[in-house]
């Protein structure tokens, strides 16, 4: 099966051509009945970010790119596990609107769109905008819920988390019944933060988007100089 990230000791956990343990996949429990309450939502929830932070922070990332409830495995004791990756195409529903562009934040959409499913909701039949972006708004479930869930789901990938960290961070505060309306705000960051000795990367995403640039600066430099090269090499023939 190559690989799968487990939820073990508090965190996301890859393991390489191993068997795992008889779980049940969420888009089962749910349609079998099962009703999960609004800390186990949470728990799950922070499986969730652990699993994709621990993804993400990988050189290079690892992407999913087919997160749905049929991918998401949970045990007795609701540990997560997720599987399939890069497996077949994903449920349109499911799809960020960016798919073509596979990010960590992709998989974040997905996995958002999956939570909905866990609340006993069916993506299919939420009314969207004409953004095409899901209209939570009218759902019976808490507010600081639908602001997480929106966070993970915007249409524009900037407005979603722009690190497990900071989704973490917010969930926590939820959990903790310590949320305010100042949490809520996206502060942007500059992507690196420079000093005369080192340079310092916000997120390992960030990292891998800077390292990306910089391989394409020196593949149009290797270009440009085989170019002149080339040209010299041209003179030089037909001066003889």
């Amino acid at each position: 099966m190559g690989f799968f990230y487990i939820f073990e000791n508090g965190k996301g956990v890859r393991h390489e051509n191993e068997e795992f343990k008889p779980e049940t996949t969420l888009n089962e429990l749910v349609e079998g009945g099962k009703i999960f309450t609004r800390k186990e939502f949470h728990e799950i929830l922070n499986q969730a970010f652990s699993i994709l932070d621990e993804m993400r922070c990988v050189f290079p990332p690892v992407l999913h790119n087919a997160i749905n409830p049929s991918n998401i495995l949970l045990d007795k004791n609701n540990n997560m596990t997720l599987i399939n990756f890069n497996k077949g195409t994903n449920n349109k529903i499911f799809l960020a609107p960016e798919d073509e562009l596979v990010t960590p934040k992709t998989d974040l959409y997905s996995m958002g769109v999956s939570m909905l499913k866990l609340l006993g909701l069916n993506p299919s039949e939420i009314k969207k905008n004409k953004d095409n972006e899901f209209i939570l708004d009218e759902l019976e479930i808490d507010e600081n819920d639908k602001k997480l869930l929106k966070k993970m789901i915007a249409i524009n990938p900037n407005d979603r988390f722009r690190d497990m960290k900071e989704a973490k961070s917010i969930l926590s505060k939820v959990m903790k019944n310590e949320i305010s309306d100042k949490d809520w705000i996206y502060d942007p960051v500059p992507i690196i933060q420079a000093t005369d000795e080192h340079t310092y990367y916000e997120t390992m995403e960030d990292k891998y988007d800077e390292q990306k640039r910089r391989n394409e600066s020196y593949m149009k430099f290797a270009i440009f100089g085989s170019v002149i090269i080339l040209i010299l090499l041209y003179l030089i023939i037909n001066k003889i």
